[in-house]
């Protein structure tokens, strides 16, 4: 028991949780209850606890590559909030992976929002919020990662309970050993930096996994990649789960370690300024119109009130297509000051709006040819024609032919 005579915050957690493993430690499975669920969107929202309202609540998203150690790094966050200690004989999971599940694909689906109401006892003063993101960069290719922006797009444009108001904190997810940042990861980066303003890069950390303590290599690699961000924080999760009377001097200073960054980390997102989200998308309509020639023929006739001769059609119709290239022509400018704007006002560009870039991508899944390279080449080549459009409209050599 507590000073007191109450109960610690991870006893009286664990009481009301499932077992998962069982073992040394014995491993509980959080009791989170669901409140929201978009499956055409690709999101959903799973809470701990009740919100009280007297917490101020903090929102961190957590991004990465498949297999940089993103789900375990947010599952030792947890433990750590709840106070869970090195020598105790159980851990928790907010995530729980599926052990049959290949790594080189990922294993999180959805955008999912866990949020931790605050409870006496938390190693913080607030509510944590923690998004997470589907890992990118698995076999499925670029169509599987642009799909995830596109969540992610929507979830931060919902509205009201749907999406989130605000952000604290971006967690990008990085191995400590990596010399350079791939060419899918530069893009997993940039996608997501795109999607926010410049007032954002404050609110950028580094989290390294599988640290040793010294300075990784893969700060070297960040900066050369020119991603922004504020901190790093080192962990090594490696001995979240493992057996705590084997390796007992290294795994306590490994725990040791990732206490103290939580803790920096956590410190730092309190003291950072939110970032407002908008929650406000413009959509632009498209419609298909087909019809035959008497069609055409008799509206005109009903609208002239006489009858047309072939070539009196044939000079309205032109009118109409010449004023439509007008309005086209109209619109392409009125795109291409649009791109302008956001390229002052975005944190990063779109990635995909770069053909160089493309085209980066392209000599790298042909020179590596991993299992199903030709059909991400195939959807890379779809990108690049899309691409080249964007780039005319951006220089003003849109024309119509």
């Amino acid at each position: 028991m507590a000073e007191g005579g109450k109960m610690p915050v991870k006893l009286s957690i664990l009481r009301h949780s499932s077992i998962v493993k069982d073992g040394d430690p014995c491993v509980y499975g959080i009791p989170m209850h669901q409140t929201l669920r978009d499956e055409d969107a690709g999101f959903e929202k799973l809470e701990f606890g009740c919100n009280h309202g007297y917490a101020e609540s903090k929102v961190i998203m957590m991004v990465g590559e498949t297999g940089s150690g993103k789900t375990t790094l947010i599952n030792g966050l947890v433990n750590y909030v709840f106070g869970v200690d090195w020598n105790d004989s159980f851990r928790f999971k907010m995530i729980v992976e599926d052990s049959r599940a290949n790594q080189a694909h990922s294993q999180t689906k959805d955008v999912t929002s866990y949020t931790l109401h605050h409870q006496d006892g938390f190693r913080m003063p607030y509510s944590l919020t923690i998004i997470d993101t589907p890992g990118f960069g698995d076999t499925k290719g670029i169509k599987r990662d642009r799909e995830i922006v596109e969540q992610l797009r929507k979830f931060f444009t919902s509205p009201g309970d749907l999406g989130i108001s605000h952000i604290d904190a971006i967690g990008f997810v990085v191995q400590a050993s990596q010399a350079r940042l791939s060419v899918g990861q530069k893009y997993v980066f940039d996608s997501i930096l795109a999607l926010f303003g410049k007032d954002i890069s404050d609110n950028i950390f580094l989290l390294v996994t599988f640290a040793d303590g010294q300075e990784p290599e893969v700060l070297n690699a960040v900066r050369e990649a020119e991603i922004p961000h504020k901190h790093y924080f080192q962990f090594n999760n490696s001995a979240l789960y493992s057996q705590t009377n084997k390796n007992r001097k290294f795994g306590s200073l490994f725990w040791e370690m990732g206490c103290e960054s939580f803790q920096t980390f956590l410190d730092k997102v309190l003291e950072v300024e939110k970032h407002e989200i908008c929650n406000y998308m413009y959509y632009v309509t498209r419609k298909k119109i087909q019809k035959t020639v008497e069609e055409v023929r008799l509206r005109y006739e009903e609208a002239h009130g006489r009858k047309l001769s072939a070539q009196n059609i044939i000079d309205k119709i032109q009118g109409e297509y010449d004023l439509g290239q007008k309005k086209i022509l109209e619109m392409a400018d009125s795109v291409r000051k649009s791109l302008e704007r956001l390229r002052e006002i975005a944190l990063k560009p779109d990635p995909l709006s770069a053909v160089e870039y493309i085209d980066m991508m392209i000599k790298t899944e042909q020179r590596t040819a991993k299992p199903g390279w030709q059909e991400r080449v195939e959807q890379l080549n779809q990108l690049r024609r899309m691409a080249e459009q964007v780039k005319k409209i951006e220089t003003g050599n849109f024309g119509l032919n």
